[in-house]
C-alpha cells in the first residue's frame, strides 16, 4: 500500500481554502466524497485548540500546529494534468513549499479535485481567514464601483488583501494522481 501511495504522490504544495477553488485559480474541490466524516463545532474547537487559538482572544495567532508541515498535510486526488509539476515538491523533509500552480485545464468545465481528508482543517482555514475574506469582499465591491485613479489605488489594495487572504487560509496539501 505504501508503494502505491508513493508512486501516486505528485508532490506537496500550499493551497488556499478561502473557497472551494483555491481562490478561483484551481478546479472545483469535492468534499466528503471519500471521507464522509461530518465537520462539527466540537471538532473545529478541538482543532482550534491544537493550532493554538484562544477562544477569549480572536487576535491570538494560530501558531502551535504547523499548517505548512507535510506531517499535517491534507490529501487531495487530482488529475496530474491539472497541476503544474514545477510548483510541487516531492521531498517531505523540505522546508520550502510553493503555492500550488494550476494549469489552464484546471479551469475547464468539469475539472475537479477530491479532498480525501482534512474537511475540518479546510473549515478551520475559512475561520482563520474570516476577517480578511470580509475585508477582501468589501474592497472588491468598492473596486467594481470605482473608476480612474481611485480604481488603480483600489487594485493595489485588492492585491494586498488577496495576499492576506491566501496566507490566512492556506494549508499544505499532498497531491495524488487520480489517474485516468
Amino acid at each position: 500500500m505504501l508503494d502505491i501511495k508513493k508512486s501516486a504522490l505528485l508532490g506537496y504544495a500550499i493551497m488556499s481554502f478561502a473557497d472551494l477553488s483555491d481562490m478561483g485559480r484551481g478546479p472545483a474541490v469535492e468534499l466528503n466524497k471519500l471521507n464522509a466524516r461530518e465537520v462539527t463545532a466540537t471538532r473545529i474547537s478541538a482543532l482550534k485548540a491544537a493550532v493554538g487559538a484562544d477562544p477569549n482572544d480572536a487576535t491570538k495567532p494560530y501558531t502551535r500546529l504547523n499548517r505548512f508541515s507535510p506531517d499535517n498535510a491534507m490529501f487531495m486526488l487530482v488529475k496530474a494534468s491539472l497541476v503544474d509539476p514545477s510548483s510541487l515538491c516531492k521531498d517531505p523533509f523540505s522546508s520550502e513549499f510553493n503555492q500550488v500552480c494550476w494549469t489552464k485545464d484546471a479551469k475547464a468545465l468539469g475539472a475537479v479535485a477530491s479532498l480525501i481528508n482534512g474537511n475540518t482543517r479546510r473549515e478551520l482555514c475559512s475561520h482563520m481567514g474570516k476577517q480578511s475574506i470580509s475585508e477582501y469582499e468589501a474592497v472588491r465591491t468598492q473596486y467594481q464601483k470605482s473608476s480612474g485613479a481611485a480604481r488603480e489605488e483600489l487594485q493595489k489594495e485588492r492585491i494586498r488583501v488577496a495576499t492576506k487572504v491566501r496566507v490566512d487560509t492556506s494549508w499544505i496539501v499532498a497531491f495524488f494522481d487520480k489517474g485516468a
